[in-house]
């Protein structure tokens, strides 16, 4: 072989004989490919044990699909408490079980805990401030529900409360098109 192709061909057999030896220093790259994080795994375990509660035939099997989901969201709370996804879906089993000051106090927690960062803890926080003002039920959830002026007062507070973290996940967030559809979807009301 002459000219150019000679030149390749010794380049190519170069390559060759450096790359077949390169793997005695430095492993594959399939060793370094994490399997999934144990917090995702909860967060899903926990989340299909919540969905499968609103399914539940009986109230016993409803309360045990909770309580599993609850503990799932807890352990992986525990074990990555940066992760604002184990927030939300704890906040939104809280929410669920009408447990709304732990829901406020837990997704007031994720928000410090992930530095005001993650819109999805924000807007989480805001859609149950926003349902509890559409729903008319008073501070805390404690029942206060009816036309009296005490109830008015309390869902024009947790209105104006969504709006603020409405604003604070899009301040996180500016593309979070959940947080931009529940805030007009509230103004709308």
């Amino acid at each position: 072989m002459t000219g150019f192709f000679a030149a390749a061909h010794s380049e190519t057999k170069r390559r060759r004989s450096r790359s077949s030896l390169s793997f005695l220093s430095s492993p594959p790259l399939f060793l370094f490919s994490p399997p999934r994080t144990p917090p995702i795994q909860h967060q899903h375990k926990s989340r299909a044990r919540r969905r499968a509660a609103t399914r539940a035939p009986s109230y016993k099997i409803k309360a045990r699909l909770e309580a599993e989901a609850e503990e799932l969201a807890r352990k992986a709370l525990a074990l990555d408490p940066s992760d604002g996804r184990a927030y939300v879906a704890l906040g939104k089993l809280l929410a669920a079980q009408r447990r709304l000051d732990e829901a406020r106090a837990l997704y007031d927690e994720g928000a410090t805990a992930t530095r005001g960062e993650n819109a999805h803890v924000w807007q989480a926080w805001a859609t149950l401030e926003a349902r509890v003002a559409a729903s008319g039920w008073g501070a805390g959830g404690n029942g206060a529900k009816g036309n009296s002026g005490a109830a008015a007062a309390a869902a024009d507070a947790a209105a104006r409360k969504a709006a603020r973290l409405f604003d604070a996940a899009t301040v996180a967030d500016p593309a979070h098109a959940a947080a931009w559809h529940g805030w007009g979807l509230m103004e709308k009301r």
